[in-house]
């Protein structure tokens, strides 16, 4: 749920499209791969998905949404987990209704120092953000409580 889980670098190579040595601090994630491989192949892309197409930025042009945007992940292995960015904020949730760690990763990348109790605003949002952000899921049930 962390950044050493889930903070990985993406790795592009097209020579004469994608130009060599370029790097950007723009976040984006697996959900981002369908609507830019449909982009790319100039195929519709699903509605009610979560990524975007991130062609123009490969291709060197700005996407200024990629840095405020939220993104969602959840995970089982472990009981059901929960993590979020938006911006500089990221927020975790090891158990479901548990407390929800913040951290400042403009500052802390290594997620040490967990800010949740002097910004309750930003938590605030970021509870908001994952009850919005979870969908149903009949292969994925969530046991009742």
């Amino acid at each position: 749920m962390y950044e050493g889980g889930i903070r990985t670098p993406m790795i592009v190579r097209w020579p004469g499209r994608v130009a060599a040595g370029k790097t950007s601090d723009a976040p984006w994630y697996f959900a981002d791969v369908l609507p830019t491989l449909a982009a790319l192949t100039q195929q519709e892309v699903p509605q009610g998905i979560d990524g975007l197409n991130l062609l123009p930025s490969l291709f060197g042009r700005e996407q200024p949404g990629l840095m405020t945007r939220s993104m969602y992940w959840e995970f089982f292995e472990r009981g059901f987990q929960q993590a979020a960015r938006r911006g500089k904020w990221k927020a975790v949730r090891l158990k479901r209704d548990g407390p929800i760690e913040l951290y400042d990763l403009a500052r802390d990348e290594g997620e040490q120092v967990d800010l949740s109790g002097q910004h309750p605003e930003v938590v605030e949002l970021f509870q908001a953000l994952f009850k919005r952000a979870r969908a149903p899921s009949r292969n994925w049930p969530l046991a009742e409580k």
